[in-house]
């Protein structure tokens, strides 16, 4: 009888390992930052395919996820998410990629807003 219960943990112990390892290299693996700015935030709704999503498409055409993480341990995606404005530059720490048939978008779970200066009116003179 102990062989069947220790061999029963070994099969689960065996099949957590399968399902954690490619999720954490999935997760830390393609992790990436990049600057970009904001054309539109809006929610991607799923309509019984899943949970709705909270989307931010860049001025290059990029779309992004904007998600809570655990294994990152971040929690606080919607404050993130709402305080992204149209026109504004962020700098972004993001992981995944985009896969269309699977409608995974890369993930975004840190990042903030980047000052931009105009440099178009500064006129350099020599002395």
């Amino acid at each position: 009888m102990k062989s069947s219960a220790t061999s029963t943990f070994l099969a689960a112990a065996f099949i957590m390992l399968f399902l954690a390892v490619p999720s954490v290299a999935y997760n830390f693996g393609t992790d990436d930052i990049s600057t970009f700015t904001v054309q539109e935030t809006f929610i991607l709704r799923n309509h019984n395919a899943g949970p709705d999503q909270m989307m931010i498409r860049t001025e290059g055409g990029d779309l992004f996820t904007v998600d809570d993480t655990l294994l990152r341990w971040e929690f606080r995606s919607s404050d993130l998410w709402s305080a992204m404005k149209p026109g504004e530059t962020w700098q972004v720490e993001h992981f995944g990629w985009r896969i269309g048939f699977l409608s995974w978008y890369p993930q975004v779970f840190r990042g903030q807003k980047v000052a931009v200066i105009d440099m178009s009116e500064v006129t350099v003179t020599a002395r």
